[in-house]
């Protein structure tokens, strides 16, 4: 039997990239052409997360001060290019006076914050962080519960024009929702919307508290984000709007929303008009939330039959058609594009179950022209298709040449 070494370098490779972490650093440890190979996969994507087997202590430093002095260690320079997704989690602690005013460090003379022996925040750790990492691609963090700091120190830095260097290759970012995570600010979300590589943005809510006038005008100058993606929120519509007006390329918009008091679905609906020149994929969820009368959908503001381009549409009927047949609700097949592929619906409390078969089989029924090129669908719950679906919507599916799947189409 040959050798393992004796494969080629590109063989090796992809065989230990199925290695888990643990197994991966044992085998970096076999020899120095196994440590070759395996310090760049070692390094690709670090998770910086809490975990209950690394106690958070100034004795050991919190896992974002042990990586970023392994970083920094003489002649490990190379490591941190080998770095295309980070995973981040803020701990908490690390709330220390003056961190929302630190704005990195700008003279080679001064000594590198992360070696002198005082301890820095982490807003501060974070940011030198991203300046060591020359090819991140990927960013996940969870905004931290407490007044954000690190959001402070990067929107300091872009109004600076000294952004970390990560940051100029980054393509996408997620904000995932954490039991202890706050939304994102809005001059954050701005700030992203800027960088020059960014495609795709994904944020749990806006923090919108303590947003002057001014702000609510100002936008980024330019965008490249093509995948916008806000998850439980309750967003007011002018800052919505605001941005909107920006990413004008947006091609995938998907938001999860909770209503609250204030929000009107007809003036949220009508924010999205800006995107229907380039818009493919809209994702609308409202939940099982039974909306109240004057929270419900003026017809005239539903219609997506003039959206050139939407191929995809995941949305529960409400934000389409209001209340139901009961209040003269236009037809489901008069309010979807011609160009529609692929549709959703998300299963809501407000519409009875048969009124909203009766619906789907009706357009089914007429997909010649209304929806010619439709190909699949689904009405699925929050545990996947929805139970009880009547075989008369079967039949329908199957005599339009419409496949009824059980895959959400949500990306």
């Amino acid at each position: 039997m040959a050798a393992l070494t004796s494969l080629p370098s590109e063989t090796l490779v992809e065989i230990l990239s199925l290695l888990s972490c643990p197994d991966l650093a044992s085998t970096a440890r076999v020899s120095n052409h196994f440590h070759l190979l395996s310090q760049p996969l070692l390094y690709t994507a670090p998770c910086l997360r809490r975990s209950p087997e690394m106690p958070n202590t100034r004795a050991t430093g919190s896992s974002l001060e042990i990586f970023l002095q392994t970083l920094l260690t003489p002649g490990r320079e190379t490591l941190a290019s080998h770095v295309r997704t980070l995973h981040f989690e803020f701990e908490n602690i690390s709330v220390e006076p003056g961190e929302e005013y630190w704005s990195g460090y700008t003279t080679p003379t001064e000594p590198h914050p992360i070696t002198s022996d005082t301890p820095q925040p982490q807003g501060r750790q974070l940011m030198i962080l991203l300046d060591l990492l020359p090819r991140l691609q990927i960013l996940h963090f969870s905004p931290p519960n407490y007044r954000p700091s690190f959001s402070r120190l990067l929107e300091s830095a872009a109004d600076e024009m000294t952004l970390p260097c990560g940051l100029n290759s980054l393509r996408e970012v997620h904000c995932p929702p954490t039991d202890d995570s706050d939304g994102v600010r809005w001059h954050t979300l701005r700030v992203f919307l800027q960088l020059p590589q960014i495609r795709l943005i994904e944020v749990t809510c806006i923090n919108r508290f303590r947003i002057s006038e001014i702000d609510r005008g100002r936008g980024a100058s330019s965008s490249t984000v093509t995948h916008l993606r806000f998850s439980h929120s309750a967003i007011p519509d002018w800052l919505l709007s605001n941005a909107l007006l920006v990413p004008i390329a947006l091609t995938h918009f998907s938001y999860s929303i909770v209503p609250s008091r204030g929000f009107l679905l007809s003036e949220f609906m009508a924010t999205l008009v800006p995107l229907r020149p380039s818009l493919q994929y809209l994702h609308l969820d409202f939940g099982n939330m039974v909306l109240p009368s004057e929270l419900q959908l003026p017809h005239n503001h539903a219609s997506l039959r003039e959206w050139p381009l939407l191929r995809t549409i995941s949305c529960s009927l409400i934000p389409l058609l209001g209340g139901g047949p009961r209040d003269g609700s236009p037809r489901l097949m008069d309010v979807l594009p011609p160009s529609l592929q692929e549709l959703e619906i998300l299963w809501d409390y407000y519409w009875s179950f048969s009124d909203a078969t009766d619906q789907i089989v009706e357009m089914l029924a007429e997909k010649r022209w209304a929806v010619p090129y439709l190909e699949r669908l689904a009405v699925v719950a929050e545990s996947g298709m929805a139970q009880g679906v009547l075989d008369n919507l079967v039949v329908a599916c199957e005599a339009a040449g419409v496949s009824l799947v059980k895959d959400s189409f949500c990306w």
